[in-house]
């Protein structure tokens, strides 16, 4: 179903962590004494030149974090500055004077977010401009304040801020999911931490992926306010499609945020300065408030068919970003089909089979505890939707569909084979302008989406009437959880295709529950869409981005066991 780069060089003020050791480049610079905790930290300040980038690292080696608000960093530079200044993700530098050669930046903010993750520091403040190579790096003295007009110079080793540094006092609401992280998959489930098995009830939220970048409907109502409501519902999970343009180029900014909405101030938090500052604000508001979130490369985006190298270039940096977060999963690449890739490749791109596997490896390298999430391709001819497409078995492969084999093979020598979680998409004519297979009939719908897919979590014979264990090769086999990546439709009366499509709806649903049948718990889903702007299926909103579609929650609660708070589509 079909929805809706450049690389900027950076230049980073970033704080790094080290053992005390002095390099021509670097200056150890102070130490940190907290209200909590007299301890010094020690601090190193290394500036460089890389390509057209400046960059002045510093870190705080302490166990509290210095306020990114109302602060101040002064130094040298023999250039004028630029207004264009970026950093840590939430931090709005602007310069707020140069005298001669004194540059003074000031940030502001209103909460800390969540920072990528740097080799030598674990929350590294920083400072990005470009800067031409030729001019004067930024020199000594260096001057920091925090909040108050105190300042100290930092032009000597293990000096010291006498500013009071205090922490933020601001508690993250939770749930149930919220410690459980990270996720990893046994015997064909999704277990977290502690070994037990769970079922993501997860809602798609579009919009980083358009020429929005970032989550629709701010135009309307207020951010905070629909999170809320996404709680309420039940949901434990959400996906976020995404493109790569703006993880290569953090000036692409944001658009459709509205100050005002129904007359009274909305999302006043949401950053606006750049779509990846927003993007990474967005993911921790929903991580600490213990949702799940499954970050996924969608249908807009074609990086992965212009450039493969690219694509897995993007994806590392995404790792990079949340590798600490134990709440995220990535969805590799939505609905393959729709860019005519096929598993083993073709004239559109390279082989889908390849890509999963090198995405896979790049990721795991940096994280190895996130879940990845494989949609299939290629399998039309069997019935499937784009986004499905797993069969395997040699009847079926013989009718001449594109055969992922190869991938199931590779994947069960693979180190990242239990991060692996299968990712159907499937509709009924809502969700494929009535172009895709009937699947309304019970019995033809499960003839097929076992042959597609099911037989991977085992319960279901194979075409031969054999009964498989997952995928097996060689006398190996490995079970595959299922997660229904995408699924939905309008639930209108009036809509032409309406018996047929909430025939297919529920049979997705017996499917999943069909699955879970002897087990503790059934596969995960993420229903299509939040959206209202969604014009194949509507959204869980209706079109005012406030109003709840009660059809659809009712649909989830009776067939999916989805639990809003009581009053709630009662």
């Amino acid at each position: 179903m079909i929805k809706f780069l450049r690389l900027i060089l950076m230049s980073v003020f970033a704080f790094h962590i080290v053992s005390p050791a002095w390099s021509k480049d670097s200056f150890y610079l102070l130490s940190i004494p907290f209200k909590t905790s007299l301890s010094p930290a020690q601090v190193k300040v290394t500036v460089d030149n890389a390509r057209g980038v400046e960059t002045i690292s510093i870190c705080n080696n302490s166990s509290k974090s210095i306020p990114l608000e109302n602060i101040e960093f002064i130094f040298n530079y023999k250039a004028p500055m630029p207004t264009n200044i970026w950093g840590n993700l939430g931090i709005s530098w602007r310069v707020a004077n140069q005298a001669g050669t004194a540059v003074v930046l000031r940030g502001e903010t209103p909460d800390e977010l969540f920072l990528p993750s740097d080799p030598n520091c674990t929350n590294p403040l920083t400072i990005q401009f470009n800067a031409a190579t030729d001019v004067p790096q930024p020199s000594l003295p260096f001057v920091f304040k925090v909040g108050d007009t105190r300042s100290t110079d930092l032009d000597r080793v293990n000096s010291s801020i006498h500013n009071d540094i205090t922490t933020s006092t601001v508690t993250p609401v939770a749930n149930s999911l919220s410690s459980i992280g990270p996720f990893t998959t046994k015997n064909g489930h999704i277990i977290d931490k502690n070994g037990n098995p769970i079922t993501f009830k997860g809602v798609s939220w579009f919009g980083f992926n358009n020429e929005n970048h970032v989550v629709n409907g701010l135009w309307q109502s207020d951010f905070d306010t629909m999170l809320g409501q996404i709680k309420s519902l039940g949901f434990n999970a959400v996906r976020i499609p995404f493109q790569f343009d703006f993880i290569f180029n953090p000036s692409i900014a944001p658009s459709g945020i509205a100050n005002y909405c129904k007359g009274s101030p909305c999302n006043t938090n949401v950053p606006r300065d750049s779509a990846l500052h927003t993007f990474q604000w967005v993911v921790k508001q929903f991580t600490d408030n213990g949702i799940f979130v499954l970050i996924d490369d969608h249908y807009e985006d074609n990086t992965y068919v212009t450039n493969q190298g690219k694509w897995i270039s993007g994806w590392q940096r995404v790792a990079q970003m949340f590798r600490d977060n134990p709440m995220v999963g990535y969805d590799l690449y939505n609905e393959p089909d729709s860019h005519g890739l096929t598993w083993e490749g073709s004239a559109q791109g390279t082989a889908w089979g390849t890509g999963v596997m090198s995405a896979a490896q790049a990721i795991y390298a940096i994280d190895p505890n996130k879940l990845l999430f494989i949609e299939g391709t290629g399998q039309a001819a069997l019935g499937a939707n784009w986004g499905d497409g797993f069969a395997t078995d040699d009847v079926t492969v013989s009718q001449g569909i594109s055969n992922p084999k190869n991938l199931f093979t590779q994947l069960l020598s693979a180190p990242y084979l239990n991060q692996i979680v299968i990712s159907p998409h499937i509709y009924g004519p809502d969700g494929t302008n009535n172009g895709g297979p009937d699947h309304s009939n019970q019995g033809v719908a499960y003839a097929a989406w076992s042959r597609l897919n099911g037989y991977l979590f085992n319960n279901f014979f194979n075409v031969n009437n054999i009964h498989q264990s997952g995928f097996c090769i060689n006398g190996t086999c490995h079970l595959f959880p299922i997660a229904v990546g995408e699924f939905g439709g309008k639930f209108e009366p009036s809509d032409p295709y309406y018996r047929q499509d909430v025939a297919t709806l529920i049979n997705v649903a017996t499917y999943l529950t069909k699955m879970g049948d002897g087990n503790s718990v059934s596969p995960s889903w993420f229903y299509w869409d939040w959206n209202p702007n969604s014009g194949n299926t509507g959204g869980i909103l209706k079109d005012d981005w406030t109003t709840i579609d009660c059809n659809k929650v009712n649909y989830l609660k009776q067939y999916l066991s989805l639990t809003p708070k009581p009053g709630i589509c009662s």
